[in-house]
């Protein structure tokens, strides 16, 4: 298998790090959320909208993001999964499937197959 240098690396990456933004602050929602109500932190309150916040900010940046870069073969995005099935030769390619599995490839290893046609790339920046 030949891996491919992808022509957006960076704007790739950049999409990878902030769905990790996003995802981390989905779980410190439910920590400060567990920690407010079950434990009796009240102070960590006015956190909660703030983290909410940066989960909103993130995932629409990452929605722009992804619209920027898009695969050479067949030129669709690899981080916009959309209704149809992923292409055999991405489900494996992480413990996520789809396009989490793509973004977890980025950021872990620098490199990831394509969901829509199973090109394998690798991660310049």
């Amino acid at each position: 298998m030949e891996l491919k240098t992808y022509p957006g690396s960076k704007m790739a990456l950049l999409d990878a790090r902030v769905v990790a933004l996003a995802w981390a602050s989905m779980v410190l929602v439910a920590v400060v959320w567990f920690a407010r109500q079950l434990l009796g932190f009240p102070a960590l309150g006015p956190l909660l909208p703030a983290l909410i916040g940066v989960f909103f900010v993130a995932a629409i940046i990452h929605v722009v993001l992804s619209l920027q870069h898009a695969c050479p073969v067949c030129d669709k995005h690899p981080t916009i999964e959309g209704f149809g099935a992923t292409h055999e030769d991405s489900k494996s390619q992480a413990a996520l499937s789809g396009w989490a599995g793509v973004v977890l490839n980025i950021l872990k290893r620098r490199q990831f197959v394509c969901i829509h046609c199973g090109t394998h790339f690798t991660i310049s920046a």
